[in-house]
């Protein structure tokens, strides 16, 4: 078990559920800040309450730091000694020096002092933070250096110094009323149960390419170590924005942790999508932000909320009991009505934003002329909402509710079309006026998260990529390369010029040589051949299994005379091994899998990602088959279209005649479009303009530099 190494300019020493944090300061941090040094830091009440406690210093000079690699201990170094520092629980330090002294001087403030408690003890009265602080020294000596001025104390420092034998043990206790005594636990025990604490945490979180484990486990320190314990505001565990600056949660950020946690902790998953039903007010409305002791309804966020359900649902469907339903309801029905009530310029139309900052998008270019605005992201938000409040009412079987969600869903819908789509882009109005606002912003794209990826439609062309992945994990090179070649062809998917001149497919993502990449299956996996090979498909998608459309199955096998042509010339050439149609029967059977546009980009995710698939779990792949199919991809997956493909969008990306696409962005996305209209090429038009668009909007250009 490796602790993550962090920079505690940017990620502070801390753990989960506590409010203490250490931090170090410099030319780099924030200028605002106006300090440098290591610092011990408080978030209760953020923005309201002062973070500061007290600066840390070793033999009155400011301390180096790091972390230690086997356990998540803070080691200061100076004046030719150590001080190591670790928690003991959530409200408590234990401190130890060797060869050195620790000096902790705390913030001073109006009502704030220091004073002796029992047994050699001190106390400090923390008043800007509203917390108190006891010190005391089990080993060695602890010094108060601090002056009494009748209401405050003007200079709160402690010291503690090195016994005889050159070391000292120190524990520090934070609280907020009153000290509770308590024995610290042994140094070694408290480094024991955060290691373990912190091993629990990353345990649950996806696995990922070796490459990037170093980047997870830093990750993963950064949201354990963001949790603090329920407080005040807080009913349950809460994962704060940071505890550096922007220490509270706000109506957004806890869907998006609540998603990434869903998988391996559910619970705790669970506990950051109810923070802000939490603190729903009588509208209906969720706070804009809020931490233990605060909150506000000034601004809002998107209601990104039933989207989020519907992924949280998707990953983990057994969690989602009939009595969590009906709680889902409780707070998602009225945050869902408080939008479509109070949010309006006028009734029954389109909601609006009245700041920026309600977007979640604070400097968006969409407000820069004003306020009220209708932007298209909002209402594609609510439209997924409606859609996700109808689910939930089918499946506890209320029809009626279920009805009324979906036609609500179906008016926003078409009156986003029709009031924010120029048949060529969306667009925002400013109120009153009416007036269209344009803007490079990727607002304008959130309609796509309105696309159903519940449609389900057939693999077609796009089934060469997993078929051809299939045939690279169980063929050597030699024989591949025999069978089917890998360079383009400059010619139409289904053609046989080129096949009759050299007597081989040029590459497998073409009809000849995704026939030949048949043949090679089914001479591996014999009679096992379809169940084999679709098992293999549904892994790649994440899938116990997949399912054939038999419809489309029984015209593809009814009308493939083109296929059947190229096969018999292939079977002339000496290519096909097995029976001609023993092979289009497992060839058409692959075309018609049946997929959603979820699916795909859950393929090319983890196709992206090294042949990990993107809810965790062992590489499906292996590099090399990757590298392969990855660079076959690129340069032969969009027919005599590829060329210009890679010259204009630059990523792997494969079409199929049903008018699905899936994109590939190599360690960064996974792309999965369907619109069923094809061009002459066999590919949608619409598809092929969102690759376009995300190219260009997101720099996904695989050669570009900048």
């Amino acid at each position: 078990m490796i602790s993550p190494h962090a920079d505690l300019r940017f990620e502070p020493f801390s753990r989960r559920g506590s409010y203490l944090n250490i931090r170090r300061f410099d030319e780099t941090t924030r200028p605002d800040e106006g300090r440098r040094g290591l610092y011990l830091r408080q978030c209760h009440g953020a923005r309201f309450l002062s973070p500061w406690l007290a600066k840390l210093t070793v033999d009155g000079a400011e301390p180096g730091s790091a972390w230690d690699e086997a356990v998540l201990t803070l080691r200061a170094r100076g004046g030719g000694g150590t001080v190591e520092i670790v928690f003991d629980g959530t409200d408590a330090l234990r401190l130890r020096g060797a060869g050195c002294s620790l000096e902790l001087e705390f913030e001073t403030a109006p009502g704030a002092s220091m004073y002796p408690a029992r047994k050699g003890a001190w106390e400090v009265n923390a008043r800007a933070t509203l917390r108190k602080v006891l010190l005391r020294a089990e080993t060695g000596g602890l010094e108060a250096l601090t002056d009494w001025q009748g209401e405050n104390s003007n200079r709160m420092t402690a010291r503690f110094t090195p016994g005889p034998d050159g070391t000292w043990t120190a524990a520090l206790d934070y609280f907020e009323s009153t000290w509770t005594p308590r024995t610290p636990r042994p140094f070694e025990a408290c480094e024991a149960e955060v290691r373990a604490d912190f091993a629990d945490f990353l345990g649950r979180l996806p696995s990922c390419a070796p490459e990037f484990e170093a980047a997870r486990i830093r990750a993963a320190y950064v949201n354990w170590s963001a949790l603090v314990r329920p407080c005040g505001h807080f009913r349950r565990p809460a994962m704060l924005m940071s505890k550096n600056h922007m220490s509270n949660v706000w109506s957004w950020d806890h869907a998006f942790n609540a998603m990434a946690l869903m998988t391996g902790d559910p619970e705790l998953a669970w506990d950051q999508m109810r923070l802000m039903a939490d603190r729903q007010n009588a509208h209906g409305a969720f706070p804009d932000a809020q931490n233990d002791i605060h909150e506000h309804f000034n601004f809002c966020k998107p209601p990104i909320h039933g989207w989020a359900v519907s992924r949280m649902r998707a990953a983990r469907p057994d969690f989602f009991t009939p009595d969590r339903l009906r709680e889902t309801l409780a707070w998602l029905e009225p945050w869902t009505r408080w939008w479509l009530n109070h949010r309006l310029w006028e009734d029954g139309g389109l909601p609006l934003y009245l700041h920026g900052n309600d977007s979640g998008w604070d400097n968006s270019t969409f407000f820069l002329k004003g306020v009220p605005v209708l932007t298209p992201d909002l209402p594609a938000f609510l439209v997924l909402q409606c859609g996700e409040l109808a689910e939930i009412h089918t499946t506890l079987g209320q029809s009626a509710d279920a009805r009324r969600w979906r036609a609500e869903a179906e008016r926003l819908q078409t009156l986003l079309i029709e009031t924010l789509w120029d048949g060529e882009r969306f667009f925002a109005l400013r109120l009153p006026a009416m007036e269209k606002v344009y803007a490079d912003t990727l607002i304008e794209t959130m309609p796509l998260v309105r696309g159903d990826t519940r449609h389900a439609f057939t693999l077609q062309s796009i089934s060469k990529v997993l078929g051809y992945a299939c045939v690279l994990e169980h063929f050597d090179d030699e024989t591949i390369i025999r069978h089917v070649g890998v360079e383009p062809t400059g010619e139409d998917f289904d053609s046989i010029i080129k096949l009759d001149r050299h007597k081989r497919p040029f590459n497998p993502m073409v009809n000849a040589g995704a026939i030949a990449v048949t043949d090679l299956l089914l001479t591996r996996f014999g009679a096992e051949a379809a169940d084999r090979t679709l098992a293999f498909f549904a892994g790649l998608f994440g899938k116990d299994e997949v399912s054939i459309d038999e419809a489309v199955l029984e015209s593809e096998q009814r009308t493939g005379e083109r296929n059947r042509a190229i096969a018999h010339l292939l079977k002339n050439f000496s290519i096909l091994e097995n029976p001609v149609e023993d092979v289009l029967a497992l060839y058409f059977r692959h075309c018609a899998v049946q997929v959603t546009t979820r699916d795909l980009a859950r393929l090319g995710m983890t196709l992206a990602n090294g042949g990990y698939p993107p809810g965790g779990g062992e590489p499906v792949l292996c590099p090399e088959t990757l590298r392969k199919l990855l660079s076959v991809t690129l340069t032969c997956g969009m027919y005599n279209y590829a060329g210009q493909w890679a010259y204009e969008v630059g990523f792997p990306a494969k079409s199929g005649v049903s008018g699905g696409m899936l994109g590939i962005v190599p360690g960064r996305y996974g792309i999965g479009v369907f619109s069923p209209r094809v061009d002459d090429k066999g590919s949608s038009p619409r598809g092929v303009c969102v690759h376009k668009r995300l190219s260009a909007c997101l720099n996904l250009h695989m050669f570009a530099l900048d």
